[in-house]
């Protein structure tokens, strides 16, 4: 058999956790020149005759022999015979028990007295023992009754078992003054390491503190920008990404100013009409589809997303030349100063309309007076002329066909 043909070669029969026999990927008998199954023998079975025999890639090295088509084939004789296996038991049970190796027993004491003087030191130690130790030895003991009980010996024999029973806080004192006599002062490289540490810790707060101000600056130049814009009635003013008309809106203007454009270089880009331009680093779009989300013009590319403008935007696709020239101008202006002008003009336009309103309120009045002596004109005149004031303008409407006339 093969078993036989291996063994006659000297093979190992199965290994490495695996039986002689098995459903291996290699039919027939086999054997390794090289790696964890080197010299062991394997037999592939399910496999014909052909399959037994076909050569095989390395490592594998195919073993010739008369190749078994069946498992059973296979030789699977035990070691110990059946006859011989309740002998070999006995001979288990007889044989003597391996002997137990001594160990030798180990003062536990003794290593932690020794841990423990090998960590303090033998200086500490004798300093602990005899620091508080009457210094005085001449000196005759007071004699000892219940008022007076002999004295506590402040000596403490750390030796033996003794330091075992040392009080904590006592220990504690002693390496407080032992950490205390350790020079503190720094090695030049010590001092070293530490200036660059601190130089390092101050560059990079330094670099944080400029990237958080630069970042509320622009924030800050944003909404500006976003406030005078719209006080313009300028659209494309949602963000600084949406463009429209192969132009700079104002917002896009304004903002690259304040980002450190001049004006007058801000103005030579408003006369550049494209779709697409990268400033100071910074790439502004001017034809992208779906346009600006707050121009009625680009209302249908963003659906129920659009957002309106609460004004009438002052140019139709949102921007047109005087939009970027707008942005330039307001980039440049200084907000504090804007934000009082523009206080300063609405003031004005509220003291004329108020003035318009009381002048108006007076002319209607001198009309009723003069038509109310008619009686005909109930106050609604349509046509005529009272006090150099026109009908509609003292408050008539044209309801009523009487006119000032017809009172006179």
């Amino acid at each position: 058999s093969c078993q036989d043909a291996a063994e006659a070669a000297g093979f190992q029969i199965g290994g490495g956790g695996y039986d002689f026999a098995g459903g291996w990927n290699t039919k027939g008998c086999y054997t390794y020149s090289s790696g964890k199954y080197k010299g062991m023998a394997f037999f592939g079975t399910g496999g014909d005759t052909n399959a037994m025999s076909e050569p095989v890639s390395t490592p594998e090295v195919r073993v010739m022999c008369p190749a078994p088509t069946e498992a059973d084939d296979v030789k699977t004789e035990p070691v110990i015979l059946p006859v011989d296996q309740e002998s070999y038991e006995d001979s288990l049970e007889e044989a003597p028990a391996e002997p137990t190796p001594e160990v030798d027993s180990v003062d536990v004491t003794e290593l932690l007295e020794d841990h423990f003087e090998d960590t303090v030191g033998e200086d500490t130690i004798a300093k602990i023992e005899y620091e508080d130790a009457d210094a005085s030895p001449d000196a005759e003991p007071e004699p000892e009754t219940e008022e007076n009980p002999p004295p506590i010996d402040p000596a403490v024999d750390l030796h033996g078992e003794e330091w075992t029973k040392y009080e904590e806080d006592d220990a504690h004192d002693m390496y407080e003054d032992v950490e205390a006599e350790i020079p503190e002062e720094e090695t030049p490289e010590e001092e070293a390491a530490d200036d660059l540490a601190a130089r390092v810790n101050e560059e990079n707060a330094a670099k944080a503190k400029a990237e958080a101000e630069a970042k509320a600056y622009a924030e800050q130049s944003f909404a500006e920008c976003q406030k005078m814009c719209a006080a313009d009635n300028e659209c494309c003013n949602i963000d600084i990404v949406q463009g429209s008309n192969q132009r700079l809106s104002c917002l896009q203007a304004c903002t690259m100013v304040r980002g450190g454009v001049t004006e007058d270089d801000c103005d030579a880009e408003c006369a550049d009409v494209k779709c697409d331009r990268t400033v100071n680093g910074v790439t502004y779009h001017h034809c992208n589809y779906p346009g600006c989300g707050d121009v009625p013009a680009h209302k249908d590319s963003f659906g129920d997303k659009f957002q309106p403008a609460p004004y009438e935007c002052a140019a139709r696709w949102g921007t047109d030349d005087d939009s970027c020239k707008k942005g330039c101008k307001n980039g440049a202006r200084d907000y504090a100063e804007w934000k009082q002008f523009m206080k300063e003009l609405e003031e004005k336009e509220a003291e004329k309309k108020a003035a318009e309103e009381k002048a108006a309120a007076e002319a209607k009045a001198a009309a009723i007076a003069k038509c109310g002596a008619c009686g005909d004109c109930d106050y609604e005149l349509t046509t005529g002329d009272i006090g150099g004031w026109g009908a509609r303008r003292a408050g008539g409407s044209t309801r009523n066909v009487a006119s000032a006339q017809d009172c006179a």
